[in-house]
């Protein structure tokens, strides 16, 4: 049974302004992927992740986190994101963004819109495997679009999506005036009596 008219405050993710930024460094690697593999919960990340590598000679590797991540980053064209079946972007996407990467993700649907993010703008989507070939090839052939799409999406993740940023978002969703309460259905109060054996007040 549907909740009745609940209000949602989505979130987001963001990353931490005070560590990660372009440093404007000479970028010598033309894409790659930096993050664990290891888990079960990867293993579709790790599979398109170790073929994408295969067909296109991708970088894939982990760094520490700090300063050789920031400095890796900052070497790195295109970033290669693989969020396969987690329904949302991780914490990795706002970083490269905000170290000048352009991001080449895996769409999450209605999440991309949500979080504003825009095809071949701020960002790069792709939905299968060769799409991402594709677009990697169209990036790696035209310099200019490239460069344009790191700088729309550095500045869309440093004015949306620093830690900054979201904790005031949230700060002031909490701050919100809350709805009158109004008392659920019969049909909802019957249901939960049924289910859980409780009684739901009026």
């Amino acid at each position: 049974m549907r909740a009745e008219n609940i209000d949602a405050v989505f979130v987001s993710k963001g990353y931490d302004e005070q560590m990660l930024h372009n440093t404007h460094s000479v970028r010598d690697i033309p894409v790659a992927f930096l993050g664990s593999l290891k888990s079960t919960e990867y293993a579709q990340r790790r599979a398109l992740l170790e073929s994408l590598s295969l067909r296109t000679g991708m970088l894939v590797g982990r760094t520490k986190s700090g300063t050789e991540y920031l400095e890796m980053l900052n070497r790195i064209k295109v970033f290669v994101s693989a969020d396969i079946g987690m329904n949302e972007f991780m914490i990795k996407n706002f970083e490269a963004m905000a170290c000048g990467c352009v991001l080449l993700a895996w769409s999450q649907g209605e999440e991309d819109q949500l979080l504003g993010f825009r095809d071949m703008h701020n960002t790069v989507f792709y939905r299968s495997e060769d799409e991402a070939v594709e677009k990697l090839q169209l990036l790696q052939s035209d310099p200019l679009l490239t460069a344009r799409i790191a700088r729309n999406g550095q500045a869309f993740a440093e004015s949306q999506y620093s830690f900054a940023r979201v904790g005031r978002a949230l700060a002031a969703e909490i701050q919100r005036e809350m709805r009158p309460w109004q008392a659920p259905s019969v049909l909802t109060r019957l249901w939960v009596k049924l289910r859980y054996g409780m009684q739901v007040p009026e």
